[in-house]
């Protein structure tokens, strides 16, 4: 009876241990992607749906083990949406880390000098990673030529907000540094 027992008890350490095991392997191997793959994760998306569409983009094999993993690992709260590049045979373990970090694709807007505020907006509002509307009036000369990061998705009207708040920041800080010798005393 004893040597049932304990031949009962080695059997499911065995089990469990290969569960562990085979458990490990699959979060650390390399994933299914053969290519550089793009998912956008939308706003409000739980772990599951997270999961699904990483397997059907083909980053993942195993959604229900991603979902185990990120609720053990506590990070089925903080899976932050946004635009991923996934690079090949990303780790099931790398992708939860990328996504539970928030590391996002970063783009770029450039607005070139001389360049009228309606070219600049008309250049926003064909450019695909912004969302939303533009602001009804947008006076000229309001928006500092630069180039701006931004993540996919931002609203056009988040992004006039930026260029104009650097151009009153820019020119705030000109003021500041001109010639005090300078006839002219305001703004």
């Amino acid at each position: 009876w004893k040597r049932l027992l304990v031949l009962a008890v080695l059997i499911v350490l065995a089990a469990a241990g290969s569960v562990v095991f085979w458990s490990q392997r699959a979060i650390q191997a390399p994933g299914p992607s053969t290519d550089p793959t793009r998912v956008v994760v939308e706003r409000g998306s739980g772990v599951l749906r997270i999961a699904l569409q990483l397997k059907q983009a083909g980053i993942i094999e195993h959604p229900r083990l991603f979902q185990v993993l990120a609720e053990w690992r506590g990070a089925t709260g903080s899976l932050q949406a946004g635009e991923y590049m996934f690079s090949a045979g990303i780790s099931l373990e790398t992708v939860l880390e990328r996504l539970a970090q928030g590391k996002t694709e970063i783009h770029f807007f450039t607005v070139a000098e001389g360049l009228t505020t309606d070219a600049v907006l008309q250049l926003l509002a064909a450019e695909a990673g912004f969302k939303g509307d533009m602001p009804d009036v947008v006076p000229e000369g309001s928006l500092l030529p630069a180039t701006y990061d931004y993540h996919f998705g931002m609203e056009r009207r988040v992004m006039v907000a930026r260029m104009q708040a650097a151009m009153v920041d820019a020119l705030r800080k000109a003021w500041e540094a001109r010639d005090p010798d300078l006839p002219i005393n305001s703004e």
